[in-house]
């Protein structure tokens, strides 16, 4: 058993949970070739509103968080949204893909550069749970009901849940969010497996195993 796996499930008591108080909104460019990045303070989570693109010509590289003239097209995938939603709504920091022609449907250019609009919202009393693939455990509230913030099946570092870094950390199963959020809402306790067969086959992987990550409130 990997040492990661001392605990199946680990609790990080990062001390999260939504406000109503909103941020303005905040923008990041990534021009070809970067990484997406979206950061917020400490004690704040990512709200992801939109994601645009456009030309590197008509972007500041030098100043991404300023917000660039994007496409009127609508070409990006429909997925995309929803999916990065899934990957940084509720983390104070969040890493996305760099742009590939995967991610829209037309207008594809290796010129385009990736625009995200997010707040920052306050948090308190979020906890995080981590399962290896292939195990179970339970997720459970003291106090009231379980509230699902985020949740992913794949891989979204390099090393938990293995003995190898994986280079892939963008893995991700479509379903697995709403899955997850069907057997845990408003249950004191939820049991949950990390299997595809219970999550959803994930994508953009490698051999490496495989692991479910929830953050979740009690309310």
């Amino acid at each position: 058993m990997f040492s990661t796996r001392a605990k199946i499930v680990t609790f990080l008591a990062a001390a999260w949970c939504w406000s109503s108080e909103a941020e303005e909104f905040l923008y990041d460019v990534a021009c070809p070739g970067v990484n997406g990045e979206l950061k917020c303070p400490e004690g704040h989570g990512i709200v992801l509103v939109a994601m645009d693109y456009g030309v590197k010509s008509s972007a500041n590289c030098d100043a991404r968080d300023q917000p660039a003239t994007v496409s009127e097209k609508d070409c990006m995938h429909t997925a995309m949204a929803g999916w990065a939603k899934q990957l940084c709504d509720s983390k104070e920091h969040c890493l996305l893909p760099k742009l590939n022609e995967k991610m829209f449907v037309c207008d594809y250019s290796p010129d385009n550069f990736l625009q995200v609009t997010y707040r920052c919202n306050k948090i308190t009393d979020v906890d995080t749970a981590i399962i290896c693939e292939g195990e179970s455990a339970a997720i459970q509230c003291e106090e009231g009901a379980l509230h699902i913030m985020s949740s992913n099946f794949g891989r979204l570092d390099a090393n938990t849940c293995s003995e190898t870094p994986s280079k892939k950390t963008f893995c991700t199963s479509a379903v697995a969010h709403q899955r997850v959020k069907a057997l845990c809402n408003g249950k004191e306790e939820c049991n949950l497996t990390a299997s595809a067969e219970h999550l959803g086959e994930p994508t953009f992987c490698d051999d490496n195993p495989l692991y479910l990550s929830v953050d979740y409130i009690c309310y």
